[in-house]
């Protein structure tokens, strides 16, 4: 019981354990997806940010190649700012994929309308610049037509880099309040489990203590009624013992004088009632005397049957015999039902013949006048079936379990008998490597069954040459008279 015990405490322990390793794994997965998520926003927005700022210097290359172009007049500079006006537009197009809110997408749809507007400007001053138009016409032509083109796409711009720029502070911020909040909830978490796991570690420690202190108490009780049963046992053989003598001078006496009673001339009924309800009352007690010593050994663990090999058949008949006068008294129809002639069994004779005048001595207590007992021998695979069956009232369902307990006793019957025939009867059985039942219903009758096991055959046995099929019907058959 106490291996039980420990056994699903150390369960316990280990399923806190584990439950706490799942615990912190799903957790540390769970912080893990999602700072790598917000390291992916973070990172979306740092490239937004990059893309703005990359934005900003091909502004600035198309500002500064067109004061280079009125200078020099180089043409091979426009293709300078082609290639600029080129990056710009792509990288504006990118900004406005990845870009759906409605206040970022206005402020692109105006940066790229004002930059269209500075292009045209450009293209305008080149085409005067290559008609002859001075340099100094042309330079007061782009700084007058583009002073505010300049100023607006410069101005978005800077307010697009402004606001991505916000926008990336932000989501590192909070990516870092996410982070520390799920490193705060795990650890409590974790901090929580371990002190559950503690508490619980705790109070197995107490109730192992207290099941440890209830089994050495258990132990101590345990140890105290043994020496109570042996003491009892010894108690009830002494007394027996101190019994049996007086009963054996009563019953040599009574037997005396029943035939000095038999002896004498006359019929004398009133003397030979007494006669025989003394010689019943001496077998009563001899047969109580038995009872109790058989349960004194069965409690103290001490029965041991002599086993041998037994003609169950001549046990059988023996007994017929011995209750033959009951039967003739209670003018109850004793027989018997055998199929094989020698059925050898491996059982202790005594205990055999205890168990059947046990079981037999119950069924005449309950039989009525002109009623019946029989006794049935069956021949089985390894064993013998005996069955004691009587055509009484039955037996109650509900006292069907308890029937074999010890100190058990039907209710009309409870003062005729200690109440330890039939558990005795099952230990003796049980101990031989039998098995007893019963079965009855109510109105007609009660069979009990036991069973016993078969003798191995002696190598110097001959096998039958005849099989006994068919059931043969003892000789012995007891009618009422």
């Amino acid at each position: 019981m106490l291996l039980n015990f420990q056994k699903k405490i150390f369960l316990g322990f280990c399923f806190s354990f584990v439950s706490l390793v799942v615990l912190s794994a799903c957790g540390l997965y769970s912080l893990d997806k999602i700072v790598s998520t917000k390291n992916t926003i973070v990172s979306v927005y740092a490239e937004q940010l990059l893309l703005s700022e990359k934005l900003r210097n091909e502004l600035s290359t198309q500002l500064a190649v067109m004061p280079l172009f009125v200078l020099t007049g180089d043409s091979s500079i426009t293709h300078q700012f082609q290639a600029a006006r080129g990056r710009f537009r792509d990288i504006l197009q990118q900004l406005q994929v990845s870009n759906k809110d409605i206040e970022t997408e206005a402020l692109l749809k105006t940066i790229a309308s004002t930059e269209q507007e500075m292009y045209e400007i450009a293209q305008e001053g080149m085409k005067l610049r290559f008609g002859g138009t001075s340099k100094e016409d042309v330079n007061a032509f782009f700084t007058r037509e583009s002073r505010e083109e300049t100023k607006a796409a410069t101005g978005g711009i800077a307010q697009l880099l402004q606001k991505k720029g916000e926008a990336f502070e932000n989501a590192k911020l909070e990516a870092n309040r996410t982070a520390r909040r799920l490193t705060l909830g795990l650890s409590a978490v974790t901090i929580l489990t371990i002190l559950l796991f503690a508490v619980i570690a705790a109070l197995a420690t107490r109730l192992l203590r207290q099941k440890r202190e209830q089994d050495e108490k258990r132990a101590q009780l345990f140890a105290h009624e043994k020496k109570i049963s042996q003491a009892r046992k010894e108690t009830v053989e002494v007394v027996s013992h101190d019994l049996k003598n007086p009963l054996a001078t009563m019953r040599m006496s009574m037997e005396l004088l029943i035939e000095e009673v038999q002896a004498i001339p006359g019929h004398l009924p009133t003397l030979h009632e007494a006669v025989d309800i003394a010689m019943r009352s001496i077998r009563t007690m001899e047969n109580l005397i038995r009872n109790l010593l058989d349960h004194s050994r069965i409690e103290a663990g001490v029965l041991a049957p002599e086993i041998g090999r037994h003609n169950i058949r001549v046990i059988i008949e023996e007994i017929l015999l011995q209750f033959t006068p009951l039967a003739q008294q209670k003018s109850i129809a004793l027989t018997a039902q055998m199929e094989l002639k020698n059925p050898i069994l491996q059982c202790d004779r005594g205990r055999v013949e205890q168990v059947l005048s046990n079981l037999l001595g119950n069924a005449f207590k309950f039989t009525p006048a002109n009623g019946q007992v029989e006794i049935i021998l069956k021949s089985r695979e390894r064993d013998v079936q005996i069955t004691i069956q009587d055509n009484g009232p039955g037996i109650n369902p509900d006292q069907l379990p308890r029937i074999f307990d010890k100190f058990w006793q039907e209710k009309s019957t409870a003062r005729q008998g200690t109440g330890l025939g039939l558990s005795i009867a099952k230990a003796f059985v049980e101990a031989q490597g039998g098995r007893i039942w019963v079965e009855s219903e109510v109105g007609r009758g009660a069979q009990f069954h036991f069973t016993l096991p078969v003798a191995p055959p002696l190598s110097s046995e001959k096998s039958p040459k005849k099989e006994f099929t068919g059931k043969e019907r003892s000789d012995l058959e007891c009618s009422p008279t």
